[in-house]
């Protein structure tokens, strides 16, 4: 699943899940801050879009109400469902690229990059 996170001003965000991952940073791409399974992992994050991949989910909050969540869970076919993750953007940041946020999120499966 991806859980995709928008932030219009900097923030710290608090994460929980259940699994060691990493938040990705689409102005960064190389830049990948690990997430350790439990309870408030806290990261300090200025404005951008950022992404986490998981197999199961993942709890977000925020220090500010400039940030917003969206999960998409992969189906069984690999696909995704852009609108529910980019409306949440769109909203909260309408000047972001749409297309270049779309290579970001979904890029990584390998497969057609959806619209």
């Amino acid at each position: 699943m991806i859980t995709a996170i928008f932030v219009k001003e900097p923030a710290t965000l608090t994460f929980a899940t259940s699994e060691n991952l990493f938040l990705e940073e689409m102005a960064q791409p190389s830049r990948r801050t690990p997430l350790t399974a439990g309870q408030n992992t806290v990261v300090q994050v200025g404005s951008g879009v950022f992404k986490v991949h998981s197999t199961t989910d993942v709890s977000v909050s925020a220090s500010t109400t400039s940030v917003r969540v969206a999960v998409s869970p992969q189906d069984k076919d690999g696909g995704n469902d852009p609108p529910k993750l980019l409306v949440a953007m769109t909203q909260l940041m309408p000047d972001m690229d749409v297309t270049s946020v779309r290579q970001f999120l979904f890029a990584t499966f390998g497969s057609p990059i959806p619209t």
